[in-house]
């Protein structure tokens, strides 16, 4: 095992020297993937929320009623230190990024290193963190929700979400248990201020209890019902911010929800999703702006639906033998569902909505690889081939 057991008898190793240089990599990784992305120009929905907006300037309140308010105040933070320069919005989105590849390593890592795996995963712990963690920073399907500059909105949201899950897993195996759970709860709130897709937090951090950490449902509750209690008063306090937001659109006569019905709108995802997963393997081409036109019979998506409705069911049979790969399918899913489900939203496909959702994808698929390569007894050669394989893959 690869690193020194943490003296305080908690489980959880400290990095070895060169374990601590891992983060490095996945900085300047990201950095030189996204390295001609600071001259990008405002554009689509950047010119409403950040140029013509009228109260861009105004830092005093601090926050508005609005349910996104937390990125909104970023923006206006941007605004005050240098006006509408793109650089300083783009080096921030940048930051944002990166902070949620390191969280994602953490959490990778930690998770490997927990009691019920640690046996299989433990040694590799490091290596495929950074291995998860380096992919979807420089993934190429990421590129619209980082260099677009309101899709802050999708990343911040994703960093506060992998936050949450860094901080609730370091309250489950440390002597500063109450410190870890209430940053995770600030961790939530501050998601569920960046966007809706926050809401699925706490069924997933439910859904990681159970598969890593605990034997039932009922004792996820019974362990940390103080956790949980508190994740719900907080559902009733976004779902109170997002009326009053769904107010104010309703009063100044703007759309909340698209024009198609909730049964064509989920017909159409299960194309949409299906393509969402070809481009994680084959990352092309991509657009900013899809005009795809909307399914109303079922017959023609029948093998798209099919296909999708039997991995959901799949990793719900996982989920009850407490499978890891199941809980990673099942994010997949949970993560996209307030945006590709029956909600109709403005517009059939994004590709920023895959941001999160390609963390799990990419755990899943190096999971698989890295438990062939442990059988095999052959890891430092697999990791060695598949991260040339990336490298030419992403940059050729």
């Amino acid at each position: 095992m690869s690193g020194q057991t943490d003296n305080r008898g908690l489980g959880v190793e400290r990095p070895a020297r060169w374990e601590r240089l891992l983060p490095l990599v996945l900085i300047l990784s990201g950095v030189v993937a996204y390295k001609n992305s600071f001259v990008g120009q405002f554009m689509f929905d950047d010119v409403s929320i950040i140029v013509r907006n009228p109260n861009i300037g105004k830092l005093w309140p601090p926050l508005s009623w609005a349910a996104r308010y937390v990125v909104d105040l970023t923006f206006k933070l941007n605004y005050a230190v240098d006006g509408l320069n793109v650089l300083g919005y783009h080096v921030t989105a940048l930051a944002i990024h990166l902070c949620a590849g390191l969280l994602l390593f953490g959490i990778v890592r930690r998770t490997l290193l927990l009691p019920s795996i640690r046996n299989r995963y433990g040694r590799f712990a490091s290596s495929l963190g950074i291995l998860v963690a380096t992919l979807w920073v420089v993934h190429p399907l990421g590129t619209s929700a980082v260099t677009y500059i309101c899709q802050r909105y999708e990343t911040m949201m994703a960093m506060f979400y992998l936050l949450f899950f860094y901080c609730f897993i370091r309250s489950t195996g440390t002597s500063h248990r109450r410190f870890w759970t209430n940053a995770a709860i600030v961790a939530c709130g501050l998601g569920m201020g960046s966007k809706e897709i926050m809401v699925t937090g706490p069924i997933m951090v439910l859904l990681y209890d159970y598969t890593f950490l605990s034997s039932s449902i009922s004792e996820c509750f019974r362990k940390r019902g103080y956790f949980y209690i508190s994740l719900f008063l907080m559902w009733i306090v976004w779902t109170l911010l997002y009326l009053l937001s769904v107010s104010s659109h309703v009063a100044a006569g703007t759309p909340v929800l698209g024009s198609i019905s909730p049964a064509s709108y989920l017909l159409s995802q299960a194309r949409v999703i299906v393509y969402y997963l070809r481009l994680v393997f084959i990352p092309y081409p991509l657009c900013m702006d899809y005009s795809w036109q909307p399914v109303n019979l079922i017959g023609h998506v029948w093998k798209e639906f099919s296909l999708l409705a039997c991995m959901l069911a799949l990793f719900l049979l996982g989920l009850r033998r407490r499978s890891g790969f199941a809980f990673l399918g099942l994010a997949f899913f949970i993560i996209l569902a307030p945006t590709s489900s029956i909600v109709p939203t403005g517009d059939l496909i994004f590709e920023h909505r895959m941001y999160l959702p390609l963390a799990a994808v990419i755990a899943f698929v190096l999971g698989a690889v890295g438990s062939i390569a442990i059988k095999t007894r052959n890891m430092p050669v697999v990791c060695a081939k598949l991260l040339l394989v990336i490298t030419a893959w992403i940059f050729c």
